[in-house]
């Protein structure tokens, strides 16, 4: 990806072009000096490194799968060469072949480079073309591609979420799933998309389209007991029903969700019951003239839901807030805070050759995120208690706002002052460090937790900071307990990255360590947890 700017520009200033060493032109030329395909690499490490095809195209696996171990066993080959035990050449080596060290080093990281986004030319070409169409589908036919895209990933409750958080970036409205407007999948409807029935949980995609199969041949539907009637040979249980009824399916009927929730288990016995005896042939000639107005279910009138309740019901089954958004009356206290989660995402990873249990790629974060210090509000989705392996307590769990979700932790010392904050459904405001590495989701190591008051922002205090000074943190015990508790206090000093100098004081002598920290009462506290407090100690 880094060599993008040196294309561009050799590609239409030809004057630019530069090889490292004059053996490089045959394997480059085509490309204006870049490495640019898998094939590229095999071909330079045979002509310029003697490499035989079979141990080239290993070198290409090693970079297909990002195998750091094994890019960098070849490094020392491709430029001083291998021998086998009795001295016979196997690969010359670049040096022997006539490039100087040196520059065979500096190729040998190019390729390094090239690696961490590598592809074979048949892959690269098809590629290309794909993103070419789909750019130009959604440039200028943005509804049809982003429907199709939601619909390639409608089971996947996490995808969906994160597109329906992009198309309202864009402006662009989905509309809450209706029993009259919804189709199968997710369909355009005006400017807006609709969200598609199938999207619901616990809702199967054959009954959906015996729904609509019925609506298109006979009308829109009046109300839950029509819908039931006109269905009754289909194979819709009430789970099924339930979850429409909490994704809002029915609220066209203008009933409360809360009274079709107690009305529906009744409706669908009494029509389940009266097909029965239908069928039986037990209809009695009095049943058969009674009007079919004067046996209409009647509905009980009962309140809606709390928003909360509402919306929380409408999330188990949907994936989402849809209607509405338990912290929508918060924006403007949210905006002030800086960060959100959409600042996270990078794009969808597709170097990763990992996906995730569907199938579908993992998102890609931004990594400049690490160790930043943020304010973050949110509703709480989970709390999860947990122990540390000196039996202290911590707490877990996701939180999210208007864009996504992220993962916290509080180490013992912030669990234990903000537990009761920590609860399922609490709007808070968390503040802590910021960790986003490989292979890892990010998360926010939490020193502090606040409730989220409407119409001002909770400020919190700046966390002591000890500018100029050094942390030592000495420890004890047996060399597997050392081990344990040093990569502990080595976790827990990367969240809290800074300037101060870290050392580790053992029995045997005094080592630095490569992380240095932002010293503070909170990283103190946390260390000392692990540590013990007389084994934590700032110094001039």
């Amino acid at each position: 990806m880094q060599f993008i700017p040196n294309y561009i520009d050799c590609k239409f200033h030809p004057e630019h072009i530069h090889y490292l060493h004059p053996m490089l032109e045959n394997s480059l030329k085509v490309t204006y000096g870049c490495i640019v395909y898998q094939e590229q690499v095999m071909n330079i490490a045979r002509e310029v490194a003697g490499y035989s095809f079979g141990k080239a195209d290993e070198l290409r696996r090693a970079m297909g799968k990002k195998d750091a171990a094994k890019m960098a066993a070849n490094k020392d080959i491709f430029i001083n060469g291998k021998k086998d035990e009795e001295g016979n050449v196997i690969i010359e080596g670049a040096v022997s072949r006539g490039m100087p060290k040196e520059i065979a080093s500096e190729l040998f990281e190019q390729i390094t480079k090239f690696a961490a986004y590598a592809f074979n030319k048949s892959h690269a070409t098809a590629y290309s073309v794909i993103t070419y169409q789909t750019a130009w589908l959604k440039r200028y036919y943005p509804l049809c591609f982003l429907a199709a895209v939601l619909n390639n990933r409608i089971t996947n409750a996490d995808e969906v979420k994160n597109y329906v958080n992009y198309l309202n970036t864009i402006n662009i409205k989905v509309l809450q799933p209706d029993i009259n407007k919804s189709k199968t999948k997710f369909s355009i409807e005006g400017e807006n998309l609709r969200f598609g029935l199938m999207a619901i949980k616990n809702v199967g995609e054959a009954a959906v389209d015996a729904i609509i199969a019925e609506r298109n041949a006979n009308g829109d539907f009046t109300d839950l007991e029509d819908l039931l009637n006109r269905v009754s040979g289909v194979n819709i249980n009430k789970r099924m029903i339930e979850s429409m009824i909490k994704g809002g399916v029915f609220d066209c009927f203008g009933k409360t969700r809360a009274t079709l929730m107690a009305s529906y288990e009744q409706i669908m016995d009494t029509i389940a019951r009266d097909k029965k005896n239908s069928e039986g042939g037990q209809m009695s000639l009095f049943d058969a003239l009674i009007d079919d107005d004067f046996v209409k279910f009647k509905y009980p009138d009962i309140p809606e839901y709390t928003e909360i309740n509402k919306l929380m019901l409408e999330k188990e089954v949907l994936g989402m807030y849809v209607t509405g958004h338990p912290l929508n009356s918060y924006r403007q206290e949210l905006s002030k805070f800086g960060f959100n989660t959409s600042m996270l995402v990078v794009e969808a990873d597709e170097t990763s050759d990992d996906d995730d249990d569907q199938g579908y790629q993992k998102a890609a974060y931004d990594k400049s995120f690490d160790g930043k210090r943020i304010k973050l509000g949110g509703i709480i989705n989970s709390v999860e208690r947990k122990f540390t392996k000196r039996g202290d307590s911590m707490g877990v769990g996701v939180v999210e706002d208007l864009y996504g979700q992220i993962q916290y932790v509080l180490y013992s010392r912030s669990f234990e002052q903000y537990r009761d904050m920590l609860k399922e459904n609490a709007i808070v405001v968390m503040e802590g460090t910021l960790v986003v590495r490989d292979d890892e989701m990010p998360k926010i190591n939490v020193f502090a937790v606040h409730p989220l008051e409407k119409q001002e922002v909770v400020e919190v205090k700046p966390v002591a900071t000890y500018e100029g000074k050094t942390l030592r943190l000495t420890v004890h015990g047996a060399k597997n307990e050392i081990m344990s508790l040093v990569k502990e206090a080595r976790n827990i000093i990367s969240s809290n990255k800074g300037r101060s100098r870290v050392f580790f004081v053992f029995d045997w002598g005094t080592a630095e360590t490569p992380e240095k920290a932002e010293i503070g009462d909170a990283l103190l506290a946390d260390l000392k947890t692990v540590l013990g407090r007389a084994n934590v100690e700032v110094t001039e």
